[in-house]
């Protein structure tokens, strides 16, 4: 995030300043400790192990029910799921009587932290999931300067929808690959899901 230092914005009840210097925060889906603790020790993810040493790590509390969704927009909205509406990855329909996947950003209940900064200097949201960018992307403003895109879709990128085209991926010893992720072989075909091997890229890259 790169702001106006000084600047406040409050976010449902919660008063937040811009910080001194940009900020990057780093998200991973499913991230037992132990996974870490054994990764460092194998030395295969030396950029986690550099965000780790040369900035910050913690070990938070997860909201309850511990799914994905719930505890993705527990973050970006600092609340608790009886405040975003976000309560499961999904839900059934009393109408239809069928599973609903609650991935469309018109679930959350209400504004998110990266929406309201957005309005007062540039965020950026990358995500390697496209269905995950949406979400977190709600009400950003991309229009003023934020970016929001995945790496799924990244040949897709454009700067209406994303704030940002003509992305590159790094990949094996440092080429740059003016193409994403699903071109590269790292997702199915037409874009639609993701791989074992995207994660690992993400990680290790």
């Amino acid at each position: 995030m790169i702001g106006m230092d000084g600047q406040a914005v409050e976010v449902n009840g919660i008063g937040c300043r811009w910080p001194p210097r940009p900020v990057v925060a780093v998200c991973i889906d499913g991230g037992d400790p132990r996974y870490f603790d054994q990764g460092l020790r194998d030395g295969i993810i030396p950029n986690v192990a550099r965000f780790m040493n040369e900035g910050s790590s913690t070990i938070a509390e997860s909201v309850v029910p511990s799914f994905t969704t719930p505890n993705n927009i527990s973050i970006i909205t600092g609340s608790p799921p009886s405040v975003h509406g976000m309560s499961a990855n999904f839900f059934l329909d009393p109408e239809t009587g069928e599973a609903v996947i609650m991935n469309d950003p018109k679930y959350i209940r209400c504004p998110t932290l990266l929406g309201e900064f957005s309005k007062k200097g540039k965020v950026v949201a990358i995500t390697t999931k496209d269905k995950l960018r949406r979400v977190l992307g709600k009400d950003m403003d991309i229009a003023g300067g934020s970016i929001n895109f995945s790496s799924e879709m990244a040949d897709r990128c454009t700067t209406e929808e994303n704030g940002i085209e003509d992305v590159v991926v790094i990949g094996d010893a440092g080429a740059v690959h003016p193409v994403g992720a699903r071109k590269r072989g790292l997702c199915r075909e037409g874009g639609v899901g993701y791989t074992p091997q995207l994660e690992h890229f993400r990680l290790c890259h």
